[in-house]
């Protein structure tokens, strides 16, 4: 089949190739069918992405995080007393964006595309995945690793403040994280642990993310119940979930409990490998999007490129983006010793 009896639809409007196409619309026609494919693939697989705002950097490539700490609380109105006002006490950390990545896949001969157009849709879709994993382990490692401190990354900001660090829970030994009973009281101690703290994980649309192991512990002994959950936004989705914690579980091949995570592709000495880590003794992370904050010196992008020099085409997409803790409180682990 030649390429002028294919339809594309897209933001050139639904074409049909009868007419002499020029060559910057061609290339148009395709990058726009690698970005659809890509952009859905990437939506439809993220897991934790899609729940953060994802703030667009202008001008800058560092991200500042603000706090202040809570005031002193109320007090009454006496007769001749003057009522003490609150020094309010304030808190800032920062992290850069300087770390790019991307997909890339190279075409020999555009011709090779042409008469099998659905390759475009098929290179999108892939690439898609391979970002929207690399995005959702993003987060989940920043998020495990807000669960696992134990003080708040503000420096002058303390528990009298209402700062404080993540929430760990122990199911017991590796044996016992495999005992659906045990795991059930250690969500359940999670829970409590975090509502003791002023953190109610349904009001803060938490997500539980555990290990696939986790996941079919729970599953195969009927712990999910299948429930239509509505958020404090007022946001509606389907979701499995513990029946007693009523937030959604989710497993991922991504979720970096039980590796210790060497050599991620944003950590580098300037952020003190701030997204190396070992959570080998990980079952599963409670997420509050308070918990983190992230940053997009540019959300993905797409293109498809002539290279004269090998004699190719590159399809890439890229991302340049970062994630940084803000509230370890509205964070919460379950390990084994």
């Amino acid at each position: 089949m030649a390429l002028q009896d294919f339809t594309f639809p897209g933001k050139l409007g639904t074409t049909n190739l009868t007419a002499p196409v020029n060559e910057a619309q061609l290339r148009e026609l395709h990058i726009d069918a690698v970005k659809k494919s890509a952009e859905k693939r990437l939506w439809d697989d993220s897991l934790v992405a899609k729940y953060f705002p994802k703030r667009l950097l202008t001008g800058t490539s560092t991200t500042r995080i603000d706090a202040m700490g809570s005031g002193n609380g109320i007090q009454k109105l006496e007769h001749d007393r003057t009522p003490v006002p609150t020094q309010y006490k304030f808190g800032v950390s920062k992290f850069s964006i300087d770390t790019p990545v991307l997909a890339r896949a190279r075409i020999e001969e555009l011709a090779d595309i042409q008469s099998h157009l659905p390759v475009l849709t098929e290179i999108g879709d892939d690439q898609g995945r391979q970002l929207a994993e690399f995005i959702d382990r993003t987060y989940m490692i920043m998020a495990t690793k807000a669960a696992l401190m134990t003080t708040t990354p503000f420096q002058g900001l303390s528990a009298a403040e209402g700062f404080l660090g993540g929430t760990q829970v122990s199911a017991g030994t590796q044996a016992d994280s495999r005992d659906p009973a045990k795991l059930l009281n250690a969500f359940r101690q999670l829970e409590l642990a975090m509502f003791k703290k002023k953190v109610s994980m349904t009001k803060e649309s938490a997500l539980l993310v555990v290990t696939p192991e986790v996941f079919y512990t729970l599953e195969s002994n009927n712990m999910l119940v299948d429930r239509q959950i509505k958020w404090s936004d007022g946001t509606m989705l389907n979701a499995r979930v513990l029946h007693f914690l009523g937030i959604p579980v989710e497993r991922s091949n991504v979720f970096p409990g039980g590796e210790n995570v060497q050599n991620h592709l944003l950590s580098n000495s300037s952020n003190n490998n701030a997204y190396d880590g070992d959570f080998t003794k990980v079952l599963g992370t409670v997420i509050c999007t308070k918990a983190l904050q992230d940053a997009y010196a540019y959300q993905p992008k797409y293109s498809l490129d002539w290279d004269f020099k090998d004699i190719c085409h590159y399809i890439t997409t890229r991302v340049a983006m970062g994630v940084g803790i803000a509230r370890p409180e509205f964070a919460g682990v379950i390990t084994h010793a």
